[in-house]
């Protein structure tokens, strides 16, 4: 079979794009050729070809019908003209719908959502206030923004487009023929959000142990937080509930790049936690990986749901705990008190608990850690990721 991801970044530096490079390994050892088309890729490209169309992935209503025939010709030149029986489509993005519809008229085709933004026009259903918003997509999210501040425009014309852009995304979407979700609660909002159950599987994905990590000096009682530093993640909780905790012994790096940094690193001098944190910017995944295996526990209080927790899962499968809120999409991956620690919601003094008990426990720190491996070994196997995969490919293929 040919493959051919359609993302618009690849490579190894985050979450979804080490997922998708880890899948194509895994089908690439299968005996099937993978290729990538995407604007960008970071890294090592692993893919039998690397296919660049950064204008795929900009298309939206104000792109003509002569922008967007240019962009799906670069694609059917790279794929085909027609289906050969042989190729199929596998997206990754949230892009616009003559490029759903357009393919699965050509192609079998299949979605993966890593994320709530085919459920969501401001592309992670986080709220302030509960964990998930609790609305239905769509128009009425105009009036709903009034109560949750979720979309991210600051003018009325521009919160409309937006939701307008989604609306568009979201019916072309209903065109793929096989939807994957990374976990359960993803899964349960395509549905909520009326795409055919019939249609959507849960396809978990691989988490594999690196071999020959090499070992790093890092100070004692150390915590590690890694993932893009945006508000989801979450951190400046992180951070406060540190600077309640600083009689204690630990000290906080944090890996990543993002528009947090610079607020972060204020709250950083406004705690006087500068001896203790560090900013250690974007770091491959070998390094990130030797620095988790070297901490003590790993950190993501996420202020909304999360698709997977790919770190989350990488740093159970090294054998650390992990501290989170209980949020959807974390809280599949972390087993509260067997594999690391829930703390409640958007509650600063619990998750200064959690943080205290990891370091006077050093019995907890073990317990936690190795069933931590066992979790991910008995869920999240490379090969059950490509049993699923294959077997929705297949499905994909079949005529309707």
């Amino acid at each position: 079979m040919r493959v051919l991801i359609v993302s618009q970044k690849v490579g190894d530096l985050y979450g979804q794009e080490k997922i998708v490079s880890a899948s194509t390994v895994l089908l690439q050892n299968a005996g099937h050729q993978v290729e990538w088309v995407a604007e960008s890729c970071s890294g090592t490209v692993v893919a039998d070809a690397f296919h660049q169309i950064p204008e795929l992935f900009h298309l939206n209503a104000f792109a003509g019908k002569k922008k967007a025939d240019e962009a799906l010709q670069k694609l059917w030149r790279v794929a085909g003209e027609k289906g050969d029986g042989n190729t199929l489509l596998h997206f990754v993005d949230h892009l616009d719908p003559r490029v759903f519809e357009h393919g699965a008229a050509r192609f079998p085709t299949v979605f993966t959502a890593h994320t709530a933004a085919p459920t969501c026009p401001a592309s992670g259903r986080m709220v302030k206030g509960p964990p998930v918003c609790p609305q239905k997509s769509g128009w009425s999210c105009l009036k709903h923004h009034y109560r949750y501040h979720c979309l991210s425009a600051k003018t009325a014309l521009h919160r409309a487009h937006i939701v307008y852009e989604f609306q568009r995304k979201h019916e072309g979407l209903k065109a793929v023929h096989r939807l994957f979700s990374v976990s359960h609660f993803l899964q349960e909002q395509l549905m909520r959000e009326g795409y055919r159950k019939g249609k959507i599987a849960y396809v978990p994905n691989p988490i594999t142990v690196r071999s020959g990590i090499p070992k790093v000096n890092v100070p004692e009682n150390l915590f590690v937080g890694a993932a893009r530093l945006v508000p989801l993640k979450g951190f400046h909780h992180a951070l406060e509930a540190f600077k309640s905790i600083e009689d204690e012994p630990w000290h906080f790096w944090l890996l990543g790049d993002g528009p947090e940094r610079e607020r972060l690193g204020r709250l950083v001098e406004k705690y006087e936690l500068s001896s203790r944190v560090r900013f250690l910017g974007r770091k491959s995944a070998d390094e990130t990986a030797a620095i988790m295996e070297a901490a003590m526990a790993v950190v993501q209080p996420n202020l909304g749901p999360e698709g997977f927790g790919m770190t989350v899962a990488e740093a159970s499968a090294l054998g650390k705990p992990v501290v989170s809120y209980d949020v959807p999409g974390l809280n599949e991956v972390i087993e509260h008190e067997k594999t690391g620690l829930l703390a409640t919601f958007g509650e600063v003094s619990s998750l200064a608990l959690s943080f205290s008990r990891l370091i006077e426990n050093e019995e907890l720190r073990v317990s936690l850690g190795e069933e931590g491996k066992k979790r991910m070994a008995a869920l999240y196997s490379p090969e059950r990721h490509r049993e699923e995969t294959l077997k929705n490919y297949a499905l994909a293929m079949l005529p309707e």
